[in-house]
């Protein structure tokens, strides 16, 4: 699990990810990171999160968000928070990187999964959109389903095809997750975070009044924004 001042990068989406919270320090409950999504249209695709809550505020820059069919841009000052079950999606159409503060509850099992795509990224075993091959995509799905499930192809569809990709994928011997993948590539300094409490349920698109993000310093000096 990870802990405040882990670093994680994708180099195929180019997303950077800095732990300022982790689940190693929360006992599973709780992660915030602070996130730099650079420009582009590298999307995962639409999503939902059967089993966990994910909070996205937008401190610098602009990120397009689609929940539940609906788009709108979230720029500096506004929250998203996207309920268990909820379809949505997100990516920066702006001109310059957008940071965010991401916040997950529960997080354990969602941290092994962020670090088993972008390990699986920095091995070059993705496409251009950050996605591994089909057999290990159907290993990885089976593994987290309570964390990720794609809304395309149709979930029917994925029920029946899934469960045959991932058993040829272990016979090939492919894992859900790998340990090599929960190493991180950089250690930083942060500032102090306190844990947070879930929202609210139902609690959507809300403008926040929260203190500043910490900025990491690999020097060792925390800033903040």
């Amino acid at each position: 699990m990870a802990t405040a001042g882990d670093v994680f990068h994708n180099p195929t989406t180019g997303e950077r990810v800095t732990v300022l919270l982790g689940a190693d320090d929360t006992d599973g409950r709780y992660l915030a990171a602070s996130m730099a999504v650079p420009p582009g249209d590298c999307r995962l695709g639409e999503h939902l999160h059967p089993g966990l809550v994910e909070a996205f505020e937008v401190r610098r820059g602009r990120l397009t968000f689609s929940l539940d069919g609906e788009e709108r841009i979230a720029r500096p000052g506004e929250r998203i928070v996207v309920p268990r079950g909820a379809r949505h999606d997100y990516w920066n159409d702006g001109p310059q990187d957008a940071e965010i503060l991401l916040e997950v509850w529960p997080a354990k099992r969602f941290e092994q999964l962020v670090g088993t795509l972008m390990g699986l990224a920095r091995e070059g075993l993705v496409d251009e959109h950050g996605s591994p091959d089909p057999l290990q995509a159907a290993v990885t799905a089976r593994e987290f389903r309570r964390e990720l499930v794609l809304c395309s192809p149709p979930r029917w569809l994925q029920r029946v095809v899934n469960p045959v990709l991932a058993a040829i994928g272990r016979l090939c011997g492919m894992k859900g997750s790998y340990a090599r993948h929960a190493v991180p590539v950089d250690r930083v300094t942060v500032e102090h975070w306190d844990e947070r409490p879930e929202p609210a349920a139902g609690e959507q698109a809300v403008a926040a009044v929260l203190g500043p993000v910490p900025v990491v310093s690999a020097g060792g000096g925390p800033a903040v924004v």
